[in-house]
């Protein structure tokens, strides 16, 4: 009889068989992929983004980032774009940040969160730039749309007699934001644009690795509150992955999309063969930029542990 030996630390400290596992440290993966070809410019060519970069970005601000509008002294706003995380993911931030080359990191005084803030009116034009170049796939596009919109009237009229007339407006815009959209907000599927490096940025701000216990079983999930048709898009992604479709049985039931409690729905795959052969080879691929690299790394050693036979030791060994 065997018993099941689990990697509840974080940190799975063996050697087997050539499986080395254990004892990383994470440290900030930089992007090295671009070339001369994979380059966009931004701020009249001031600003040079990599196309990875880009893409990651655009991914993770739809896992994490927001756009808000905040009524200011008089007639005026305070256009903000942040992405909040917890504290041991600053890295991420300064990253973000560096990388941009707009924005602040704020540390939290209150609670364990970092959060990337840009505010100033002429670095919100890059973020209004950014996002005009490349759209977001989930709803936050339409927040990004009203926000837009809102800037560009706010910076076109800036006189006083003008800001009186279009204060109004811009209230109007903000009063249909975010939470208090009522409207039914969805993304058209002819709109999405999946990529590899946009999937790798909205796992690393949505996606979890996790391992069930009590029935043995590995999954990657995505969860959405709301974005149903994002998450079909991303399961027609991954499965044309897929080069050999024969590794797979039953291909449309390898990924699940279960709807959960208050509209939230989650994407699923326990499949081992879609793991080994699709996901594992992709995420391998691609630059990871948080500190869920290493529940990613974790994730993979329980695969790989499972798949070679080694979660079960006789009793003797035991301790």
């Amino acid at each position: 009889m065997g018993v099941l030996l689990l990697a509840k630390t974080g940190y799975i400290n063996r050697y087997n068989n050539g499986l080395l596992i254990g004892n990383r440290k994470f440290s900030m993966i930089h992007n090295s992929k671009s070339n001369q070809n994979n380059l966009i410019t931004f701020k009249n060519d001031k600003l040079i983004l990599s196309h990875d970069f880009l893409e990651w970005f655009i991914g993770f601000t739809d896992a994490e980032g927001c756009f808000l509008i905040t009524p200011n002294k008089g007639q005026s706003f305070i256009f903000r774009f942040k992405i909040s995380l917890h504290v041991d993911d600053v890295e991420t931030l300064n990253y973000i940040r560096d990388t941009l080359q707009i924005g602040k990191v704020v540390l939290s005084q209150t609670r364990p969160d970092a959060t990337f803030e840009v505010t100033k009116l002429s670095e919100i034009e890059v973020i209004v730039e950014i996002f005009s170049k490349r759209s977001l796939n989930t709803t936050k596009q339409l927040n990004f749309l009203d926000f837009k919109r809102a800037f560009l009237l706010y910076q076109h009229d800036n006189s006083r007699e003008d800001r009186q007339k279009i204060k109004p407006i811009i209230d109007n815009i903000k009063s249909g934001m975010n939470s208090k959209r009522t409207a039914p907000a969805e993304v058209s599927r002819q709109e999405f644009n999946i990529t590899p490096d946009w999937l790798l940025g909205f796992i690393e701000g949505d996606g979890s690795f996790y391992y069930e216990n009590h029935k043995g079983l590995i999954y990657l999930g995505i969860k959405q509150t709301g974005n149903k048709d994002l998450l079909d898009g991303i399961k027609e992604f991954i499965i044309k992955l897929i080069k050999d479709k024969g590794i797979i049985d039953n291909i449309n039931n390898a990924i699940r999309i279960d709807l959960k409690e208050k509209g939230m729905f989650l994407l699923s795959t326990n499949n081992t063969d879609l793991i080994e052969f699709v996901i594992i080879p992709l995420l391998d691929g691609l630059t990871w930029h948080t500190k869920k690299y290493l529940d990613y790394c974790d994730w993979k050693a329980i695969f790989n542990i499972k798949k070679l036979g080694l979660h079960y030791l006789a009793e003797k060994y035991i301790c």
